[in-house]
């Protein structure tokens, strides 16, 4: 993505993967990856509730998202990752 496009995006509020990598504390690689996956997954309808979102806007090829759009996942991902530490921690049955 060009710096143009990142600074434009930035300048009416949108959020790039960068931003969202930077802002949930990530790498830009691991946010491309969940974008990525996220997409697949919507497009088989095999969606998770802690996938991210689709994008909010497609900015020529460049997906941006709103603030308040990655605030929701970012919650929904917080939760759905207690919850598995959760079930983690759940004692098993006797392992034979």
């Amino acid at each position: 993505m060009s710096a143009e496009l990142s600074d434009a995006a930035v300048e009416v509020g949108l959020l790039t993967l960068n931003d969202i990598a930077r802002i949930v504390g990530i790498s830009p690689a691991s946010a491309r990856t969940y974008h990525t996956d996220a997409n697949r997954r919507r497009r088989a309808g095999a969606s998770l509730p802690q996938d991210m979102p689709a994008p909010d806007v497609i900015i020529v090829r460049t997906p941006v998202w709103r603030p308040e759009t990655i605030a929701a996942w970012s919650d929904r991902r917080r939760v759905a990752a207690e919850a598995n530490i959760a079930r983690l921690k759940e004692p098993r049955g006797a392992r034979s």
